[in-house]
């Protein structure tokens, strides 16, 4: 996903967001007041009105996909001293 500084009332659809993730990335813009739905096939799109609504939806994305890399880090090192 690029963002474009210039950003302007832009609606976009999340194309790299797993679909277990889907919901979580919801729930983080909903909290924000980021306009946020999901169309009968699943897919979720976000309208952007400002640049800063941008970044929320780039930190909200970085922060569930840390948190993934994480558990599976945690995992990996658990089954390493099992």
């Amino acid at each position: 996903m690029v963002i474009d500084s210039a950003l302007n009332d832009s609606v976009i659809e999340l194309l790299n967001i797993a679909p277990g993730d889907r919901w979580r990335v919801y729930e983080q813009l909903e909290a924000r007041f980021i306009p946020c739905w999901f169309t009968r096939n699943g897919l979720l799109w976000v309208h952007l009105l400002t640049f800063s609504q941008a970044l929320q939806l780039r930190d909200v994305i970085r922060e569930v996909t840390f948190q993934q890399v994480q558990i599976l880090q945690w995992l990996d090192e658990e089954l390493q001293s099992a």
